[in-house]
């Protein structure tokens, strides 16, 4: 009898919660809409018994123009649990015609899950400079933590109407995300309705979580070739993410190839969430907007971001590049995007050493290049070594690279850059190239021709570009060599799994086989898998004995000067090998046929 009462309590609770909070989502949305999102139950019985589909106009004060339309949404995008989808639109730029649409530049979207009378989701478009094109774009949801928030899109220079894609006037990541703009010069900030939190007396809107999420088109193409997204609330920054796209493409916009996740001062892996940030914005560094005519919480200016942010010391650095070149989210197979946000790195937990995952969804801990800096005592600063022919990061306390070459999300390989002289510059890499924890390889980095960095497109473009268009094939020619002289010393060696993958087109390959066409038709993508078998060949044909000592001299020096052509024409000198077997430009065409 007891249990049974308890029962009953408990259900009676529950319910009486969700009253409440649907209560309360009622009561912001009027607080911030008023008459609007208040249903005239009539009109909503009205457009309910009518054919769905039908438009509905309401000419208030009768001049043949009307101010608003009512209609039942039928749109097959929205989903079948919220329907019959109600809406109500406000014509607020006076344009709305009898049997004309409402516009998405300027009116305002009021959803009613259900049509039950109450509103559940708006979605405001503002058009700032009256060229019939949003500026802004607001979607309003209710969070059952923060209450009202709103996703406030702005469409900084590159102007669209797409912005955020809806569904149900909301915005869900999956699927919202793929059809969703996120690119070009656009900006978004999520806030909340604060009631009395920071101002007792008045409204406003805080910021929080994407505090703001700023994209960047650096060359005009269309395409966003950088993005950062601040974490935090209020003027408070709490994490920093920054990614680069090296190589934009129209056909591929969101392929971002190196970023840094960074922790605001005051952080501690101990209090992490919890840490007394230290970072606050100053009013020279902000702006702020209304929001339904609602003040809105300070925010980094979009032309300070840059600058500023390279001018903090961060409690805690990691820096990535995805060497694979297939930035999408590696725990959930279904969502196999590229990554629109930038590169979300991966949490990093190591007996006394973390490093917290800011977003989602992460990377992986696979086939990107970490570099990990736990105590920075000045800005960030970034070389490239042309003998490494990459772009790195100074002064890192932890660098690797952990390889799962055939999908199994299980270590294949595993590099590991050392700053033998802690100059701030890796100079060793180790090699387990069978994942067993055991070093199989070691060579030395030339640091001789070091040369600075600054954190900016133009600059990094400038040697990692030509690198895609001219080592692929270099590393091709070398492989082959080398295959051939491991296939001189033992029938069967020159055969290798990672070559497998590529010639068989990533079939049967794990989770890679579903991303097999975007691996195969990607340049990075080929020169990284012929890195790995360089790599793996290099480590069998030290331990053949095979090679003069000569031999091995010139090659560990080509090696360490990055000079991929002159350890070619040392391989062929010694092993006697003629030709340079299949042309490189004919093999990659045959493998992406």
């Amino acid at each position: 009898m007891m249990k049974r009462v308890f029962i009953v309590f408990l259900l009676f609770s529950l319910a009486r919660v969700g009253l409440m909070a649907e209560n309360s989502k009622h009561a912001d949305f009027e607080l911030v809409f008023g008459d609007y999102a208040r249903f005239d139950q009539a009109m909503v019985e009205k457009v309910l018994s009518e054919e769905h589909g039908k438009r509905h106009y309401v000419d208030h004060d009768g001049d043949g123009k009307p101010e608003e339309v009512w209609f039942i949404d039928m749109d097959s995008r929205h989903k079948d649990d919220k329907r019959p989808l109600l809406v109500r639109v406000i014509d607020r730029d006076n344009d709305l015609q009898m049997g004309g649409e409402p516009d998405k530049d300027s009116d305002l979207w009021l959803a009613d899950w259900h049509a039950d009378g109450k509103v559940d989701a708006v979605i405001s478009y503002e058009d700032t400079d009256h060229d019939d094109v949003a500026n802004h774009q607001g979607i309003f949801f209710h969070h059952r933590t923060h209450g009202l928030c709103v996703f406030w899109n702005s469409g900084d220079g590159d102007e669209n109407n797409v912005m955020m894609y809806d569904i149900d006037y909301t915005y869900y990541q999956v699927p919202c995300q793929s059809y969703s703009h996120f690119g070009g010069d656009d900006s978004f900030t999520l806030y909340y309705l604060d009631k009395g939190k920071y101002l007792s007396s008045s409204l406003r809107w805080v910021p929080y979580w994407e505090n703001p999420f700023l994209f960047f088109d650096v060359n005009g193409d269309g395409v966003a070739e950088e993005t950062i997204r601040i974490e935090g609330e209020s003027e408070t920054v709490a994490f920093v993410r920054w990614s680069f796209n090296l190589l934009p493409d129209i056909a591929n916009p969101r392929n971002y190839d190196v970023s840094i996740t960074a922790c605001a001062p005051g952080w501690t892996p101990e209090a992490h969430w919890n840490s007394t940030y230290d970072l606050i914005l100053e009013d020279e560094v902000t702006e702020s907007c209304l929001i339904e005519g609602i003040p809105a919480g300070k925010i980094l200016k979009r032309s300070m971001a840059k600058e500023y942010l390279s001018s903090i010391t961060w409690a805690r650095v990691l820096f990535v590049w995805d060497e694979i070149d297939l930035n999408v989210a590696w725990k959930n197979v279904n969502d196999t995007i590229s990554r629109w946000e930038g590169i979300i790195t991966e949490s990093y937990k190591d007996e006394d050493v973390f490093m917290p995952q800011v977003g989602g969804p992460a990377c992986g801990p696979f086939n990107k290049r970490y570099a990990l800096i736990l105590h920075p005592e000045k800005p960030n600063e970034y070389y490239y070594n042309p003998a490494e022919q990459k772009i790195g990061i100074k002064n890192s306390d932890l660098a690797w690279l952990d390889v799962d070459f055939d999908g199994d999300r299980q270590r294949d390989m595993y590099y590991k850059g050392i700053d033998t002289d802690k100059d701030g510059i890796i100079d060793v890499i180790e090699l387990d190239v069978d994942g067993d924890g055991e070093v199989d390889d070691r060579w030395s980095v030339d640091v001789s021709n070091i040369k600075e960095m600054t954190w900016d497109f133009y600059s990094m473009n400038e040697v990692y570009a030509p690198i895609i268009v001219r080592e692929p094939e270099r590393k091709y020619l070398l492989t082959r060599s080398l295959a051939a002289a491991l296939e001189s010393i033992q029938n069967g060696w020159g055969d290798d799994p990672v070559y497998q993958l590529l010639t068989g087109k990533f079939e049967n390959a794990g989770i890679y086989t579903q991303y097999a066409n975007r691996l195969i038709h990607s340049d990075e993508s080929v020169l990284y898998y012929l890195t790995l078998l360089q790599d793996r060949q290099i480590v069998r044909l030290k331990k053949s004995g095979a090679g003069s000592e000569g031999f091995w001299q010139k090659f560990n020096q080509a090696r360490s000067q990055g000079n991929t052509e002159a350890m070619f024409e040392a391989v062929n000198k010694e092993f006697k090998i003629k030709g340079r077997g299949i042309n490189y430009k004919q093999w990659i065409k045959e493998i992406r046929q």
